[in-house]
């Protein structure tokens, strides 16, 4: 996360990646959104790996209002039928030092709890999901 938000290469990436005609599909019909995103019939699991300067800036934390990077990636992915987003952070990178450290620590141990709960959760479904 930068300055609260997200780098300019993964705006660009997000740019190139939501994309109408590709992604992303105008549907006149539908009055009230006509957009279905290319992945919304699917349960395509997405994994946000960040860091982040400061600490509290998940759900219910002290610093939550401040982190504008997950739900911008939310929200653009969700437009495109990308709703299973699972977040991961690293904190204390301005401080550094033990919190730091616990902090690698904390999210090397909920991404190998989240890598084995998607490999549990998704190990019967079609391998094309996770194309």
């Amino acid at each position: 996360m930068y300055n609260f938000g997200m780098p300019s290469s993964l705006k660009a990436w997000i740019d190139h990646i939501v994309r109408l005609g590709r992604t992303l599909h105008y549907t006149p019909e539908v009055k009230d959104h006509p957009f279905t995103g290319a992945f919304a019939d699917r349960n395509v699991p997405v994994v946000v790996l960040s860091s982040r300067g400061d600490h509290g800036m998940d759900p219910g934390g002290i610093y939550a209002h401040m982190n504008h990077l997950d739900p911008a990636i939310a929200t653009a992915l969700g437009f495109i039928g990308l709703h299973d987003i699972r977040s991961i952070a690293v904190e204390h990178q301005s401080q550094g030092g033990e919190p730091l450290a616990q902090s690698v620590r904390s999210s090397l141990s909920a991404t190998t709890r989240l890598v084995d709960d998607l490999l549990r959760t998704h190990a019967s479904t079609d391998s094309r999901s996770f194309a």
